[in-house]
């Protein structure tokens, strides 16, 4: 075996890199093998996400320790590693090619991520001083003890003294307690309730029913284009254009770097070109309730995503803001706006990006190849709804007609039904979400409704918002310090002189995919003195939150009237 380098056994704990150093021509193409699955080559989205994800260092040492145990008759494997191949949608290639080389594996899921806690509220912590969570993977191929595959699988969470136990105490054949069956076409190494897959599958997924949509915009540094007024984008902007700061003067000031997307030496040229500040100063949908300004200018930020945003500032619109994917459940991902948006609109966590989905598309900015697609009308304006969807949707309801801003409202609620988050939820976590038709018109229109009113309510638009339910306590003009919730109250200081009263807990504890919303405005504004405008905005949106949980429990009452989930619903391809 060592006279002709056939190793049989490869063990090893391998650097995560996910920006590469190792980028020669023969360190790419290592990875080839993960670009297939199933004989069919991936197509993502974002083919450069796909490229950046199959570049990081520890994949290509899996495709190193496969290319060295294929050599051999037989192999066993054995790696420590990011756990982001276990379930990342768009490292699929990798799960089928070690399944099909492997017979048999067993798979300890330490979890430990910083950003992707195992479940709500659970303490958990990483076994190296690291943010990613990590994994380990035991596989043999070739040695087939007995006709059977078999895949093993186990979650260890806790604090790191107590999976150092574990992993002290055990070994790769004792660890397993839970039997995995991946299966095309993602092929997971996690385990999953597929129950209900066959009805859900059979819906409409959004990208289907609103074909033009993006991820939201990455700045690559917000401290130097977003800001809650617009007096400190200004003296960014001329900073960068002046001619007396050396780059790195200006770079301590603006406390930038670079990145391999923006260099702030070809900002501040483009910025001398730039005269005014006025048309590039844009209101920006930063997070939920939380509308910003920025600076959009393209040579300022870094993914503009300007090919669908453009039908955002183009005119009055509005867009739903959901994920394609989650970190972990609850499915909560869900928003609206009018304007711009970041990519965290609703998460901060690993792979919770926000996709942008407009309601009209405007101009002749249209996407390549979509114009056949989409639904158009007479009043100068582009309905960014598929023609197939708005046919199946007007035939569900017996040939009605039903407007854009109908399906839209339609959509909206649907994915505030608790139920439906709750039913499935396995599928929500991996992908976009998939929309049911109603059977009839009789349930189609009260859902109608309440999706109008739940859009108004977080675009704080509803003449309900007026009414506040909280009482401010303290002073007119008070700092916010430690935010924190006790009594019926969201107090500002740890003194508890100042705060808002009559905030009930439902609504306190109320989240918007990653955020706790009520918590989340007010810690973003720690050491800031709230307006009378900033009192008033935070009490619309404890008002705001109250009708949404009305509103989602309707939701499900008319539902259920109606014969429930999957019952009140067509399904159709």
């Amino acid at each position: 075996m060592k006279r002709h380098q056939r190793f049989t056994v490869v063990i090893g704990n391998p650097p995560y890199s996910v920006l590469s150093a190792n980028l020669s021509e023969t360190s790419r193409r290592i990875v080839d093998r993960y670009r297939y699955v199933d004989g069919q080559k991936i197509e993502e989205r974002s083919m450069l996400r796909l490229e950046m994800h199959l570049q990081d260092d520890y994949v290509k040492f899996l495709a190193l320790s496969q290319n060295i145990l294929s050599d051999a008759s037989n192999g066993v494997f054995g790696f420590i590693t990011n756990s982001g191949y276990l379930d990342n949608l768009t490292l699929r290639g990798v799960r089928f090619s070690l399944h099909e080389y492997f017979e048999r594996a067993k798979i300890l899921n330490l979890h430990g991520s910083r950003q992707r806690r195992a479940s709500q509220g659970e303490s958990d912590e990483n076994v190296f001083d690291i943010e990613q969570g990590v994994a380990i993977f035991v596989g043999s191929s070739k040695i087939k003890l007995d006709s059977r595959e078999t895949y093993e699988y186990r979650d260890v969470v806790g604090l790191r003294d107590q999976k150092y136990k574990l992993l002290l105490s055990e070994t790769a054949a004792s660890v397993g307690n839970k039997s995995l069956s991946p299966k095309s076409p993602q092929y997971f190494f996690v385990p999953r309730d597929d129950a209900g897959q066959d009805e859900y599958d059979k819906w409409v997924s959004i990208v289907n029913a609103m074909p033009v949509n993006i991820s939201g915009i990455v700045t690559a540094h917000d401290n130097l284009v977003v800001d809650f007024d617009d007096q400190r984008l200004i003296e960014n902007a001329a900073t960068l254009r002046n001619r007396a700061l050396s780059d790195d003067d200006a770079r301590e000031k603006l406390a930038v770097k670079d990145n391999a997307g923006w260099k702030l030496k070809s900002a501040r040229e483009a910025m001398r070109r730039t005269n005014s500040d006025a048309p590039y100063l844009k209101p920006y949908a930063y997070r939920p309730f939380d509308v910003r300004r920025i600076y959009y200018h393209g040579d300022l930020v870094w993914c503009d995503r300007r090919n669908v945003m453009s039908h955002t500032i183009a005119r009055d619109n509005v867009a739903i803001a959901t994920c394609r994917q989650l970190a972990r459940l609850p499915w909560e991902h869900v928003f609206v706006t009018r304007n711009l948006q970041d990519d965290c609109l609703i998460s901060n966590r690993t792979r919770e990006r926000s996709y942008h989905f407009p309601l009209f598309l405007h101009g002749d900015s249209r996407q390549r190849g979509m114009q056949t697609q989409l639904s158009f009308n007479d009043g100068g304006q582009q309905p960014n709804l598929s023609q197939a969807f708005l046919a199946s949707l007007r035939a569900a309801i017996g040939g009605e007609s039903a407007s854009a801003e109908d399906a839209f409202h339609y959509v909206y609620a649907v994915l505030h039904s608790p139920a439906y988050r709750a039913k499935y939820a396995e599928f929500l976590k991996i992908d976009f979400p998939r929309i049911p038709l109603p059977r009839e018109s009789e349930l189609f229109h009260p859902i109608v409704r309440r999706g109008a009113e739940l859009v108004a309510l977080h675009l704080l638009e509803s003449p309900r918002l007026e009414g506040p339910i909280t009482v401010v306590k303290g002073s007119a003009k008070p700092q916010v310090e430690k935010p924190f919730y006790a009594d019926g109250t969201v107090w500002l200081d740890k003194a508890q002189t100042c705060g808002f009263v009559g905030v009930p807990e439902d609504v306190w504890n109320f989240q918007i995919g990653g955020y706790q919303v009520c918590a989340k405005w007010l810690k973003d504004r720690k050491g800031r003195t709230l307006s009378k405008d900033d009192i008033a905005h935070y009490q619309k949106i404890v008002v705001a939150l109250h009708e949404t949980i009305r509103l989602m429990k309707e939701i499900d009452e008319v539902i259920e009237k109606h014969g429930g989930w999957p019952g009140a619903f067509v399904t159709t391809k």
